[in-house]
């Protein structure tokens, strides 16, 4: 995989030699991954970029239930 590539650039590659159930989960994950980082390269993600996503994702769940 290209740590220059986008996440959307990756999917395929990653999606293809798994199960299709497997395939289904994974690419919900992945296309929630896409909408937020964009054509952002993956050598540019941080665990900081990556903590902030998840606490407003677990913000935004938290206020929906």
């Amino acid at each position: 995989m290209d740590n220059g590539a986008a996440p959307a650039d990756c999917t395929a590659a990653v999606l293809d030699a798994l199960r299709p159930d497997t395939q289904r989960d994974y690419a919900n994950h992945l296309n929630k991954i896409e909408a937020w980082a964009g054509e952002v390269p993956l050598a540019e993600i941080t665990k900081k970029s990556c903590r902030d996503y998840y606490k407003a994702v677990a913000a935004k769940t938290a206020t929906a239930a």
